[in-house]
């Protein structure tokens, strides 16, 4: 009997997942190594996919309005290279707007610290001492409490260098490691740039694949189910981006009444902080927090107060309308998915 092309790679197909289970059955430690090896060799390509996802969101809505009936044919192929140079300079700008607001800020809080904690220490031996009268064992025991403060820099000093010896110890491991990151970005950034260029036609070649292996009635529902998770999730990337873009201008302007200091960078954390789930919330006000008790502890007070009723209003109010409008669900269910999905499995189970 003489098999066509379809049943041939049906019935390989079979024989890869016996062999497959046979292996995760008998040997689970070479399954799990090849897994992993497996996953070393394809994370570029999934780098270069998930590049390629936020690059297309920019790049979609920008040839709507760039070049859409241009009158000279050479145009109309330079409209993709065109958008798609445009979305890069549109991230790198977003990521480096943030970076340059917060890290400069950042590095003088920390020397703000450095230079205040001897003075808030003194200050507080000398409060403890005025109010220890009563006590004579814990007067003196404050009173004989000294920190020697160039003994403790040098010893700071001494394990950031022992550290930095150690570092350049393992110099070939870090080279090599870093490296190979520096590669499998590079092929990311270029497997994106190959699929967005062309990517009409990447999606006829991979459903002209999927076509040769699957029978019809499963390719279609494999294709609805795909097309609809990709609407769907690129809606909900929208809508936290622009859930993420209200909640930093709230903050900035709640910020500017209330009169706190870094009004504008600590706006833009909030905003970039908040498309982390979770942990973005907390980190944005642990970084604002202390950035502003440097200036004033009362103001760090206030704005940690106000940071957590903003962030529980557009939690249950602002974010299940934004993002449920987004994705064509009520904010009603949103909060309720999101809840219980927290409740059930933490982070994966909110995503």
């Amino acid at each position: 009997m003489q098999l066509d092309k379809k049943s041939a790679l049906r019935l390989l197909g079979v024989v890869c997942g016996a062999i497959l289970f046979y292996t995760i059955v008998e040997k689970p430690a070479t399954a799990v190594s090849f897994v992993g090896t497996l996953f070393s060799l394809i994370f570029p390509l999934l780098l270069g996919c998930g590049i390629a996802f936020v690059l297309n969101l920019p790049m979609r809505q920008l040839e709507r309005i760039v070049l859409v009936k241009p009158k000279n044919k050479r145009l109309i192929k330079l409209r993709r290279p065109i958008c798609l140079t445009l979305s890069i300079i549109f991230v790198c700008a977003v990521v480096a707007l943030v970076m340059g607001l917060v890290v400069p800020e950042l590095g003088n809080a920390f020397g703000m610290l450095a230079s205040s904690v001897p003075k808030y220490l003194a200050s507080l031996q000398q409060w403890s001492l005025e109010h220890a009268g009563d006590y004579p064992q814990v007067k003196e025991w404050i009173t004989g409490i000294s920190v020697d403060w160039s003994s403790l820099t040098n010893k700071l000093v001494g394990y950031v260098t022992s550290g930095a010896t150690n570092l350049l110890g393992g110099t070939f491991s870090f080279v090599t490691a870093l490296a190979g990151s520096i590669m499998n970005a590079v092929i990311g950034i270029i497997f994106a740039f190959y699929v967005l260029l062309n990517k009409e036609t990447r999606k006829r070649q991979m459903r002209s694949f999927l076509d040769a292996i699957l029978p019809q009635k499963l390719l279609d529902k494999l294709l609805y189910v795909g097309n609809l998770t990709k609407t769907t999730f690129e809606s909900y990337v929208t809508g936290q981006c622009l859930e993420a873009c209200i909640l930093g201008s709230l903050c900035w302007i709640g910020m500017l009444i209330l009169r706190l200091p870094y009004a504008p960078m600590i706006g833009a954390l909030v905003a970039f902080m908040a498309l982390v789930p979770m942990f973005g919330a907390f980190l944005s006000m642990g970084i604002g927090a202390f950035m502003i008790f440097m200036v004033s502890p009362i103001q760090a007070l206030w704005f940690v107060i106000f940071l957590f009723i903003l962030q529980q209003i557009e939690g249950n109010l602002i974010y299940p309308h934004v993002v449920g409008s987004q994705v064509g669900l009520p904010g009603m269910w949103v909060l309720a998915f999101i809840t219980i999905g927290g409740a059930i499995s933490g982070l994966a189970g909110m995503l």
